[in-house]
């Protein structure tokens, strides 16, 4: 969409600021809630740089995340994702998406407040569920879900909700300390970044 140079200024205004304001934006959440493409799009209004700490670690070790913690545990994965956390520590004027888990560690979870504002995109399981079993190739880039389910037929949608509602219990407490929390189950990935650079300045 064109706008117009009055529409373009107060653009400009508004994103300076959010760059005088927040470093950086990092958007934590359950795995399938949207963050990436979330992500791109905040990324796309701010004009900034765009991260994911999930493909960031692929790059960098080679592996996908799944064969990674298959061959050498989720305890050696955990370290090197804080490795990968520690490395990014410079960025500024950037849109960081977490793994479902980063923000979840506690020297993460204080390492990511002071680099930015972080942001949990919070949607209900119900929701991921029917995402995931409407799309298993989704379901076989999120390591923690496939690990549960492998060896196994397509599981159900019962048994994929289960698991979610299990991660989300066990995470919750942490997703809460992000400094905002955006409820959304049903808007698009687009409407969805609009509530979150709203909130950003301050309207």
């Amino acid at each position: 969409m064109l706008l117009s140079p009055k529409e373009k200024k107060k653009r400009y205004e508004e994103i300076d600021s959010v760059s005088e304001t927040h470093s950086n934006v990092i958007l934590t959440g359950l795995s399938a809630c949207g963050k990436s493409s979330i992500g791109h799009v905040l990324a796309n209004l701010l004009g900034w740089g765009f991260v994911d700490t999930d493909q960031l670690f692929e790059k960098k070790t080679g592996n996908l995340i799944s064969e990674f913690i298959a061959q050498k545990g989720l305890a050696t994965f955990r370290d090197h994702e804080r490795k990968i956390v520690d490395s990014i520590g410079f960025l500024r004027n950037h849109i960081i998406t977490l793994g479902g888990g980063t923000f979840c560690e506690k020297r993460n979870k204080i390492r990511l407040r002071q680099m930015g504002f972080v942001v949990w995109v919070d949607v209900s399981p119900s929701i991921i569920a029917r995402r995931l079993i409407a799309n298993p190739a989704e379901m076989e880039r999120r390591p923690l879900l496939k690990e549960s389910f492998s060896g196994k037929a397509l599981p159900s949608y019962n048994e994929v909700l289960k698991k979610v509602e299990f991660f989300l219990e066990e995470r919750a407490d942490h997703y809460k300390q992000a400094h905002l929390i955006v409820r959304d189950d049903y808007s698009s990935s687009d409407i969805c970044a609009r509530k979150v650079y709203h909130a950003l300045l301050g309207h």
